[in-house]
């Protein structure tokens, strides 16, 4: 989110004359002028500045934020569906259907169904490509994970910023559950921040 020159004067105007901390607060009783840090500006801006970041947060997403990032997630399941494909593309894909897994969860049990045909289809391609060195799908796999990625593509369009971004954090969590001690390198979906 960019802030003109005026908006960050008028904010830093608005930060001046609010008191912001007890010590300020009490101060401005007694009618005392207290010097403020430029941390209590930042604070004081931040606070002024995250309703209108919640309110960009919790919009639709634009179709031109989304396209690329969807595009290499189909391109991503097409080279595993010729085997074709490298690590980075299967965990492109998987994280895109675990995703909507979770979202799915708050809006309907039979996407949940779908996503979850889709995780299993692509825990059958990892073991795949464990033993036969390339990743690549069974016939029932393949309509599988094709179903799970159009269920993806629709929850994500019908989502906002902030929806996916509490996904992606209870991913996250469940992640480092399974994984104590390993860091991930997961980032906002799509990439937009």
């Amino acid at each position: 989110m960019i802030i003109s020159a005026q908006k960050l004067h008028t904010l830093e105007q608005a930060v001046n004359a609010a008191p912001v901390n007890r010590a300020q607060r009490r101060a401005a009783k007694r009618n005392r002028n207290v010097r403020l840090t430029k941390r209590d500006v930042a604070q004081a801006i931040k606070k002024q500045v995250a309703p209108l970041v919640l309110l960009d947060d919790c919009r639709p997403y634009e179709q031109a934020d989304l396209t690329p990032d969807l595009l290499r997630i189909r391109s991503g399941f097409e080279r595993l569906q010729t085997g074709q494909a490298d690590d980075e593309d299967f965990n492109r894909v998987a994280v895109a259907i675990n995703l909507a897994r979770i979202r799915a969860e708050e809006i309907d049990p039979a996407l949940v169904e779908i996503l979850e045909a889709g995780q299993q289809a692509m825990k059958r391609c990892r073991a795949r490509s464990v033993s036969h060195g390339r990743f690549g799908f069974d016939g029932q796999g393949m309509s599988q994970t094709a179903e799970a990625l159009d269920a993806h593509d629709a929850i994500v369009t019908a989502s906002t910023p902030k929806q996916m971004q509490t996904a992606l954090d209870v991913l996250r969590k469940i992640y480092m559950r399974m994984h104590p001690g390993h860091a991930i390198g997961l980032t906002s979906h799509p990439a937009r921040h």
